[in-house]
């Protein structure tokens, strides 16, 4: 474990917020309990990089991470809003614990400097058919998501992830450890497939 690490990481003496991860321009840190931020940047001087943040960016990031999840079906309604279903793999299948999904209400808006998407977790709707949501698998109790990618050129962006949990969602600290590691490798994977695209 390198020095930076070493300074982040977490024990029971931490005051909140603290960052729980910080490696290659990415930090992960929870606010408070329940509450989380991602941040990162992304740079490359070889593509328009607000032109693939889109709904398919989204898409782009299931396929980079398939070890993390099963499926992912996204319904597109317009050009700024979706429906997102995603399967999350079932890590704590021994533990007794449930698989997991995700069914978001995702909309976006842009302005000249930052694109912003909001995802809601739609608690009212099963996900369509076509998804084939399997019968054993629990919703994930995350209220909302809001990501704010600030333009700071066209080739340069920096990423703010707010991730807010149920307060009623207990999340054994083991959980929360492993899952905001995983987030982590996520993330960072997207971010260099990003930074490594030549054209």
């Amino acid at each position: 474990m390198n020095k930076e690490e070493t300074k982040n990481k977490p024990n029971q003496s931490n005051a909140l917020p603290y960052v729980i991860v910080n490696k290659k321009s990415l930090q992960v840190i929870k606010n408070k309990t329940n509450d989380y931020s991602i941040l990162y940047t992304m740079k490359n001087p070889h593509i328009y990089l607000p032109q693939i943040i889109n709904f398919t960016f989204i898409q782009l990031i299931y396929q980079l991470n398939k070890e993390v999840f099963e499926d992912c079906h996204i319904q597109q309604i317009s050009e700024t809003e979706a429906k997102v279903y995603i399967l999350v793999k079932h890590y704590f299948k021994e533990l007794g614990l449930p698989r997991r999904y995700t069914y978001l209400n995702v909309k976006v808006t842009k302005t000249e400097t930052d694109i912003f998407y909001t995802f809601e977790t739609n608690y009212d709707e099963l996900p369509p058919e076509e998804a084939k949501k399997p019968n054993d698998a629990s919703l994930l109790p995350m209220d909302n998501m809001c990501v704010n990618y600030h333009i700071i050129d066209q080739h340069n962006v920096e990423a703010r992830q707010d991730i807010k949990f149920s307060t009623k969602f207990d999340i054994p600290e083991f959980m929360e450890k492993f899952s905001l590691t995983l987030f982590s490798k996520m993330f960072i994977r997207t971010k260099q497939f990003i930074e490594n695209i030549l054209c």
